[in-house]
């Protein structure tokens, strides 16, 4: 029960404690002195994606703005199938009339928010983007609001309070919510904003990374990373125009959940380019709040085992019908408004957090499933530098032996260092140095790039014998434990080679396709070095099969497993190629 109380005190803390910390800075005055020498000129973007239902009055609120100075607004139909292109076309006199620029963005193709976002930063031009979602109504001074927060100095992001009249427990919620950003606020910390408004000046502007799902904090996290600081405009409000809809509250929760996990690297890489105030808010604030369904969870699981021991203390098992109750009865009854919206919102965040965990990316989360599921990458590297560590631990003592008899059998040096591909992406592929122990002449390891041969004239007598036994890769072990190669995985080839394959074998270079090449693997222990191009297809075969085995922990373990059986029996036999 130790870790019960733990965890009950971190999530008082955030609950508590953080929410009347920020309350009190919360009402300290706001001094926003400072304007724009000249009025800049806005853009305002408004994503669309079948929102036919609130789009007429989203577009009505944009036209009421009272800002004086140029305002663009672009409207990114991204793959629609209902009449919102209909709709925007009706209002395009109503624009005109008004002397604002209107801008019809009509993608035939859904490619998500993420991705046309990303398009958008890359062609910004005005000084203030505006990010508004097309479910948000915004007051008339909204614009002008937003310019004159921007304004001020140091100041890269500013967001708004948001309502939710149609739904009087979301509404609670999101009045303690925005009271908590107006004390980040005053430390310019507002961490997240809310996709309904978020406005950035350009400088503060960044592409969002590949798998980003919670995109209004990513963005604003990578502004203050940036240097810039992050403001709630206190007196801006705007309102979310959906109807209360339970299967949309439920995705909606479960996106965010999923998101805010994802975001934790990303947030732990940023905090040393914070100031102090803003680690604070990141850590105690969002980063807790990211913890707070898988808390909740082993919270429920701490109390659950000690109510069922055989001397299990009463306080257990009433804590633990307390919190079958809190979770269990929104679902069966009608709970005060705030209630249901914490313990549902608690639940469908953990139903998130676990299919982002396991790899499962559903429609709600805006992404397809990964090749690879988290708990497949946490465990591989895990294991990584787990048998990396101890093989260089226990070999260690072999190494000087090596040296030794490498110098003494050739002229040059003991270690061997060339580029090899690495892991690639849809973005990049990865180069990295190799570390081997030299097993060929010197004079003749630059022979044009050629196929390894039996008896292959360039090996010397130790380097035939470290083949062999494989004590030639014993270097690349540095190369795991930096992150570059894996314990198993394909072989790394060196860039030249891999352009000549590639033209030759289809799929050569997707062997490598985020999986890091290893040290040893399935491939490696079926067959030794490549004598023609019919080896490297037949190893090809096996580098896609082991590739197939990452996509399930349980296939992976099983996988791994048998191939470092299989290695080892290789390296004592002294059946290396």
């Amino acid at each position: 029960m130790t870790v019960f109380w733990v965890l009950l005190a971190a999530v008082m803390g955030h609950l508590v404690l953080y929410p009347l910390w920020m309350g009190w800075l919360g009402r300290r005055p706001c001094n926003d002195t400072q304007c724009w020498a000249d009025t800049p000129a806005v853009t305002l973007w408004i994503p669309v994606y079948n929102d036919a239902a609130v789009l007429e009055q989203k577009l009505r609120s944009v036209l009421a703005q009272d800002y004086r100075g140029p305002l663009s607004v672009v409207v990114c139909l991204d793959g629609c199938a209902d009449d919102s292109q209909a709709i925007v076309a009706d209002l395009q006199h109503d624009f005109a009339q008004r002397g604002r620029a209107l801008r019809v963005l009509d993608h035939r193709t859904n490619r998500g928010k993420l991705y046309r976002l990303n398009q958008q930063i890359a062609r910004q031009r005005d000084p203030i983007l505006i990010l508004s979602d097309c479910s948000a109504w915004l007051p008339a001074q909204c614009v002008t609001a937003v310019v004159d927060g921007l304004a001020q100095p140091g100041r890269g992001v500013v967001t708004a309070s948001y309502g939710h009249s149609a739904d009087q427990g979301q509404s609670s919620y999101w009045r303690l919510l925005n009271g908590i950003r107006r004390g980040e606020s005053q430390l310019g910390a507002a961490m997240g904003g809310t996709g309904a408004l978020l406005a950035f000046r350009k400088a503060a502007l960044a592409p969002l990374p590949p798998g980003t799902i919670n995109d209004d904090f990513v963005a604003v996290l990578q502004a203050m990373g940036r240097g810039y600081r992050a403001a709630l405009l206190p007196d801006l409000c705007v309102q979310d125009l959906n109807r209360n809809d339970g299967g949309q509250f439920a995705k909606q929760r479960r996106r965010i959940g999923a998101g805010n996990l994802a975001q934790l690297p990303l947030l732990w890489s940023l905090l040393p380019r914070m100031t102090w105030p803003q680690r604070i808010v990141a850590l105690l604030g969002k980063g807790l709040r990211a913890l707070l369904p898988l808390i909740a969870l082993m919270m429920f699981v701490s109390t659950g085992i000690s109510a069922f021991t055989a001397q299990a203390p009463e306080w257990a098992m009433l804590l633990t019908g307390a919190q079958v109750l809190f979770y269990g009865l929104p679902h069966v009854v009608r709970v005060p408004g705030p209630w249901r919206v914490f313990s549902l919102g608690l639940q469908h965040s953990l139903v998130g957090q676990l299919a982002y965990l396991s790899g499962w990316r559903p429609a709600w989360m805006g992404g397809t499933q990964e090749f690879q599921p988290f708990v497949v990458r946490q465990s591989k590297r895990l294991l990584d530098i787990v048998a990396a560590s101890l093989l260089l631990a226990v070999t260690l003592p072999l190494w000087p032996l090596v040296a030794l008899a490498i110098r003494l059998d050739s002229p040059g040096p003991i270690l061997y260092r060339q580029m090899r591909v690495g892991r690639a992406s849809a973005d990049f592929i990865r180069l990295f140095w190799l570390l081997k122990f030299r097993t060929m002449s010197v004079d003749n390891d630059a022979i044009a790039l050629g196929w390894t041969q039996k008896n292959d004239p360039r090996i010397t007598r130790v380097g035939r014998w470290l083949r062999a036994t494989r004590l030639d890769e014993l270097p690349q072990l540095l190369n795991v434990l930096k992150g570059e190669m894996s314990m198993v995985g394909p072989r790394p080839e060196r860039p030249a080679i891999c352009g000549q394959l590639e033209q030759q074998l289809p799929f050569y270079q997707e062997r490598t396709y985020e999986v890091q090449p290893g040290l040893t693997g399935l491939a490696q222990i079926h067959q030794a070095g490549d004598t023609s191009l019919s080896d490297v297809q037949t190893k090809l075969f096996y580098d896609h099969a082991y590739a197939a085995s990452l996509s399930g922990l349980g296939s992976y373990l099983r996988m791994e497993g048998w191939i470092a059986l299989k290695t080892a029996y290789v390296v004592f036999t002294a059946k290396g190629h």
